[in-house]
């Protein structure tokens, strides 16, 4: 694959297999947990939230619901394949537990009712120079449903999933692709 000159545009092109494929190119604040006692005796405790994080979920979250998508939210089980991609020192000083919690909060509610219907989930850190950012695969489990592999969520080169999406569309499902 070729790397993208400065301001030059490429067509993604989205995976079929997957129902949705979210994008966005934000930096993600990591989410480690701080706790205020309030009363120590009782092991009580109040968490207190990053203003990083609290900013990044409200930004999502607003335009998430700016670009709202009729499958909205779902409700089945779910299966999601999360990239972290970007330079290797931005990605590797990452740790993808600290950074799955926010963007599922900020998920939560609007592109699925709650990060409990996520029953599988793979997660990868990828190093590239060409794109930064986190991308989000998103697959319905329909019964009793099982993926066994991450099939890739997209592809620059060449549409090669052209046959898988048409037969979606004649059957009128859908597979959106969008950035945020």
């Amino acid at each position: 694959m070729r790397k993208l000159k400065k301001g030059e545009i490429a067509t993604f092109w989205a995976n079929p297999f997957y129902d949705d494929v979210i994008v966005f190119r934000d930096n993600v604040p990591t989410l480690q947990d701080m706790f205020k006692p309030l009363d120590t005796e009782n092991k009580l405790f109040e968490l207190i939230e990053n203003n990083a994080v609290t900013k990044f979920k409200k930004s999502l979250r607003e335009r998430l619901n700016n670009k709202l998508k009729p499958t909205w939210p779902y409700k089945e089980n779910l299966f999601i394949a999360f990239s972290l991609t970007g330079y290797k020192k931005n990605v590797y000083n990452k740790d993808l537990d600290n950074i799955l919690k926010p963007v599922f909060d900020a998920l939560k509610g609007i592109v699925f009712v709650d990060d409990k219907q996520i029953i599988k989930l793979t997660a990868e850190k990828r190093i590239d120079d060409r794109i930064s950012g986190v991308t989000i695969g998103i697959k319905k489990l329909i019964g009793k449903q099982d993926i066994q592999l991450c099939p890739y969520m997209w592809c620059l080169e060449t549409d090669s999933w052209i046959e898988e999406r048409s037969k979606k569309i004649e059957n009128n499902e859908h597979t959106y692709m969008d950035y945020y």
